[in-house]
């Protein structure tokens, strides 16, 4: 419901995660999100995951923002340069500390917790929501 309200508004919605293509994939199904930036993991020929990483231009490859290997900033400054955007204009929305270097492209960051979230992203967002 939230994505179909923003994309009426004409919002692009998209999803930056440091998580393994298969889950992204499956849960960007689900949301009806097509258009996904993770860590892609190679298929060999019988069509099972090889557990390999494809190259990745979102990587982070001098470790100088947060040294994971899909840096959510670059990703943020690539997307928004492709669509013309500013990064002002951006919104993030996380959940725990890998998302600081996101939060530092956009023009607002939102931050939400859970009762297992970290407890650091009090500190780092903008706007915090408290899911129970």
């Amino acid at each position: 419901e939230v994505i179909a309200q923003l994309r009426k508004q004409r919002y692009r919605v998209r999803i930056i995660s440091l998580a393994f293509s298969p889950v992204v994939a499956y849960f960007a199904t689900k949301l009806g999100v097509y258009d996904y930036i993770c860590p892609r993991i190679t298929l060999k020929a019988n069509g099972k995951y090889d557990g390999r990483l494809r190259a990745s231009r979102f990587e982070d490859k001098k470790c100088t923002c947060c040294s994971r290997y899909i840096c959510k900033k670059k990703a943020i400054n690539i997307v928004s340069k492709m669509h013309q955007y500013t990064n002002e204009e951006c919104v993030g929305i996380g959940d725990g500390l890998m998302d600081k270097c996101m939060f530092d492209a956009v023009g607002l960051s939102i931050g939400y917790k859970t009762d297992i979230a970290e407890k650091q992203i009090e500190n780092l967002a903008e706007i915090m929501i408290n899911l129970e």
